[in-house]
């Protein structure tokens, strides 16, 4: 299921690809699941309900599928995200409407229904031509880009950026 998953989303094919990649929990070496008390959302109205979105995998997949959380600040409620990292949680409070952001490991705020993040392009139904698109979706804080410019002078060639992560 997990291999059919990832050839049905390279090819585009969405809907079955997205419902096969729910085998990411239980594939050979699995996702880890949250053992949380209370229900996965089933996408329906929020109304005055608190849900936890939770990062589950890297870095590069938390800031792809966050691309996701203003379709579900529009069913209302509060939208509260539990990210990996410090930095990371930076960079979310550039997306509207969220309640709070939480980095792992740090005591969660009261929730009534909780999903991982990358559920969301099942439970949207997502298609190729309905991928949310709004650009930019998250923007750096102003203080940060303002000390990145004076550090690395005027754009005036290419330049090519790394980053390393060690633990």
């Amino acid at each position: 299921h997990w291999n059919l998953a990832v050839a049905l989303l390279a090819m585009g094919a969405y809907s079955e690809g997205w419902r096969e990649f729910e085998w990411r929990f239980r594939k050979a070496n699995p996702v880890p699941s949250r053992p949380f008390s209370q229900p996965f959302w089933d996408g329906s109205e929020l109304a005055v309900r608190t849900i936890l979105l939770h990062a589950e995998q890297g870095f590069g997949d938390t800031i792809q599928f966050v691309r996701y959380v203003p379709l579900v600040v529009k069913r209302g409620g509060n939208v509260i995200i539990e990210c990996q990292v410090e930095t990371l949680r930076r960079l979310l409070h550039s997306l509207e409407g969220v309640a709070g952001i939480v980095v792992c490991g740090e005591p969660l705020p009261p929730f009534d229904c909780h999903l991982p993040l990358m559920s969301l392009p099942l439970l949207f139904g997502t298609t190729l031509e309905t991928i949310p698109s709004q650009i930019p979706y998250l923007a750096a804080e102003p203080a940060d880009v303002e000390t990145w410019q004076q550090r690395l002078g005027p754009a005036t060639a290419f330049r090519v950026g790394l980053v390393w992560f060690a633990k």
